[in-house]
């Protein structure tokens, strides 16, 4: 209750400073009401900053193969770390933290620097595939729960406040307009935004979260977070009236540790119209390949029901729990087989992505090439950096044509 006084207190005191800067032609140093303005301000950063979180990233990996035409005895680092910064939301207080993708995304070990200075470890839970949104985990913090700006409050014209951590040092303010709601709900910011916040909080002056920096412009350019060091003009922010009942939902059910058996299926067109479930991956050392399935079969049934409907599948794999006992019928040239599996906990997504990449390099066999067709072939390391360029390219693509969208009409 006192955290929301405080914050209407700001948001009466710093409209009127906005409204002064606006209409007033003598310098505001000589009004009576700036250090009231100036305390407002402070308060209000105050009271959001244990939501501005640092994020930040890391991956090793190795330059033998790119130097491996290099002379003998030459002096080049054998091994290097990959390391992205980024900034953070932190949606409540049992440790869930919001932030860009692109800050997280193939990364191996993930930590979250807290409003405190303490540097927290983080696991990756999963992604919000719409909006391009990560949800980490850290451990429960003695906060309170942030407010959030319901829909009807963000409308075109409205004063917000971005509050970016990436630097691990006091939060970096820009004071900015909402200067349209785009017909896809992304509201287009007009602002100061440093290299690093990507995935930075924006809050209205009531202390409410408004939503969540997804790109920086210039001059209504797009640029990417690796842009030079000085700020842009403009920014993309993803609503956080839309994000939000889906990432609790994402949140909820990673928390709940459903089960996994280590493998993926994939549906394709059988014969007669009828569709067939492929096993396109299974994880070494996984429940799956323990059990003796392998890349190609076909599964037929599961726990003694015929497979039908891949979603349905999917649905009844998640709601399993670390111990229960299923089987499988699959079908391997032509041969029906019986497979027993005892499940085991879901391990953490990038601890799978790690997986992935490891054996995508040592067999050659691209776990999202081999969803897309049957067989799958060897793909090389230059085909998999040139499908990431793709992947960008085409992210840069949408960004700007959600810029050229009209603004949103009041009804």
């Amino acid at each position: 209750m006192l955290g929301k006084k405080m914050g209407n207190l700001a948001f009466r005191a710093i409209s009127v400073f906005l409204l002064l800067s606006l209409l007033a032609g003598a310098p505001l140093a000589e009004e009576p009401q700036v250090p009231d303005i100036e305390a407002a301000f402070k308060q209000l950063v105050k009271q959001v900053r244990p939501y501005v979180a640092t994020v930040v990233a890391e991956t090793d990996f190795s330059l033998a193969e790119e130097n491996s035409g290099a002379p003998a005895g030459a002096d080049f680092p054998r091994a290097v770390v990959d390391k992205r910064i980024g900034s953070g939301l932190i949606a409540d207080a049992q440790g869930l933290v919001l932030t860009r993708r692109s800050v997280v995304d193939g990364m191996e070990r993930l930590f979250v620097v807290i409003h405190t200075g303490d540097t927290l470890a983080a696991k990756l839970l999963g992604y919000d595939e719409d909006f391009d949104i990560a949800l980490l985990q850290i451990s429960r913090l003695s906060i309170s729960n942030p407010l959030f700006a319901h829909v009807g409050a963000v409308m075109e014209g409205s004063w917000v406040m971005i509050l970016a951590n990436s630097l691990n040092q006091k939060p970096g303010v820009s004071v900015g307009i909402i200067r349209t709601v785009l017909e896809n709900g992304f509201l287009h910011v007009a602002a100061n935004i440093w290299p690093g916040s990507i995935g930075a909080p924006v809050f209205n002056f009531r202390g409410q979260v408004v939503g969540i920096v997804a790109a920086k412009m210039r001059r209504s350019q797009f640029a990417h977070e690796l842009s030079p060091p000085f700020p842009a003009d403009e920014c993309l922010v993803i609503p956080i009236s839309s994000v939000l009942p889906r990432v609790r939902q994402i949140a909820q059910e990673a928390r709940a540790e459903s089960g996994w058996v280590g493998m993926s299926v994939t549906q394709y067109p059988g014969e007669r119209g009828k569709p067939t479930y492929k096993v396109t991956f299974v994880y070494r050392e996984s429940p799956a390949a323990r059990a003796g399935i392998h890349l190609g079969d076909e599964v037929v049934a599961f726990n003694g029901k015929p497979v039908s409907n891949l979603r349905q599948l999917a649905n009844a794999i998640r709601e399993l729990s670390a111990g229960d006992s299923v089987s499988f019928v699959i079908r391997r040239s032509g041969q029906l087989m019986e497979r027993a599996i005892r499940v085991e906990k879901r391990p953490p997504l990038y601890v799978l992505q790690r997986w992935q990449r490891e054996q995508t390099e040592q067999t050659g066999v691209s776990f999202a090439r081999a969803k897309r067709a049957w067989p799958a072939q060897p793909i090389s390391r230059t085909e998999v950096i040139r499908q990431r360029i793709v992947r960008l390219e085409n992210e840069l693509r949408t960004l700007k044509q959600m810029l050229k969208q009209p603004p949103k009409k009041e009804h």
